[in-house]
């Protein structure tokens, strides 16, 4: 006959969610964590350890595709690229007809820790800037553009 007692403790985090309500134009896309959206409909994403906590958020995005009939203008530029994805710790940020001042580019890890943060002003139409995240560990790392009126996320392997 054998007499033991095990205690096991228990922390459940709060979910960590979030919305945006988007509108673009036809032709247009949106990306939001690994996906790219270019219809009109409700997505939701989840983001795999991007909380503070380590935790997945989850992202529900209304995204509302509209004809623009007249001037269009795209304040995140006709696309975004982000190379080489994978990479070795040295990438580039490229922006093709950007059309905005300010952009805010942040890199978190899985578990949310902020790795590096930048402010760029006086935005070229052809933005390209290269960031060198080579001293930190192998995994998957979280890039967010943020140009005042959009964000953009998007993972970057570092291999």
């Amino acid at each position: 006959m054998c007499d033991s007692t095990v205690t096991t403790n228990l922390t459940v985090s709060n979910a960590v969610t979030g919305s945006q309500t988007l509108t673009i134009c036809i032709g247009n896309s949106i990306i939001v964590g690994t996906s790219t959206y270019d219809s009109t409909g409700v997505y939701t994403d989840v983001l795999p350890g991007a909380a503070m906590s380590g935790c997945d958020s989850t992202v529900t995005t209304n995204l509302t595709v509209d004809q623009c009939i007249g001037i269009q203008t795209y304040s995140f530029g006709n696309g975004i690229n982000i190379y080489p994805n994978p990479t070795n710790g040295m990438f580039n940020i490229a922006i093709s007809n950007a059309n905005f001042k300010e952009l805010i580019i942040t890199v978190v890890d899985v578990q949310g820790r902020l790795i590096y943060n930048t402010i760029d002003k006086n935005i070229a139409p052809d933005y390209n800037k290269q960031i060198n995240i080579e001293e930190l560990a192998k995994g998957i790392y979280y890039i967010k553009l943020n140009n005042g009126t959009e964000v953009k996320v998007q993972k970057l392997v570092v291999q």
